[in-house]
């Protein structure tokens, strides 16, 4: 994770969430999860395309960079390990970033998956640096979100509704931080391909139960 790459991703995703929070009284919540739904099904079938691609290659045969204008970044881990990637596609990281922000916004989620996209599939950065970047990116998000949404229940629904979403922050915080936990560990268990493959079958499978429901 680069502070470059965090801070580019943030400069988008923080203003497209606190739209998306206003949005959010307007377009029917149905609509959005099936727009949602949709839309995750095509970011996890392309990273089980991309998967396919890491197996059937070597992955000093996959193409780092997209053109000559962009230099490659390398950085290393507390371990020593070092990953080297490019940042491609600038003008489709910045939609996809303010489309995730915005959906983020409006449903809590979308913004990890199109950033994990747009690492993944498109830049082929290297799964660790993904993943760690855009946890990052959304971590930094949601606070600008949550200050918004207090402002709105205090100004709205009043005190009772924010106390309803503080007993739901009591019992999510736990999960995500023990869950922060974890990734790192089974990051550095699992082979890379194999993590994408978890990821895009984790997304197929989300989307796919969001259209049923």
């Amino acid at each position: 994770m680069t502070f470059l790459l965090v801070k580019n991703s943030c400069f988008f995703s923080i203003p497209a969430s606190i739209i998306g929070v206003f949005l959010s009284s307007y377009i029917s919540g149905d609509i959005l999860m099936i727009i949602f739904a949709i839309g995750i099904i095509f970011v996890g079938w392309q990273l089980f395309l991309s998967y396919r691609m890491d197996k059937s290659h070597s992955f000093k045969d996959i193409p780092l960079t997209y053109s000559n204008d962009r230099e490659e970044t390398v950085i290393e881990d507390v371990n020593g390990k070092r990953y080297h990637y490019t940042i491609c596609s600038k003008s489709l990281a910045k939609m996809l970033t303010s489309i995730g922000g915005a959906f983020f916004g409006m449903v809590a989620v979308g913004l990890a998956e199109l950033l994990e996209y747009q690492f993944l599939v498109r830049c082929r950065i290297p799964t660790p640096v993904a993943v760690a970047t855009s946890i990052f990116v959304v971590s930094v998000t949601v606070i600008g979100v949550v200050i918004v949404r207090i402002f709105i229940e205090i100004g709205g629904a009043g005190f009772e509704e924010l106390l309803t979403t503080g007993k739901i922050v009591m019992f999510t915080a736990p999960g995500v931080l023990v869950g922060g936990q974890i990734g790192p560990w089974l990051q550095a268990k699992m082979d890379p391909s194999l993590m994408k493959l978890v990821v895009a079958l984790v997304l197929l499978l989300t989307g796919v139960f969001l259209l049923i429901i």
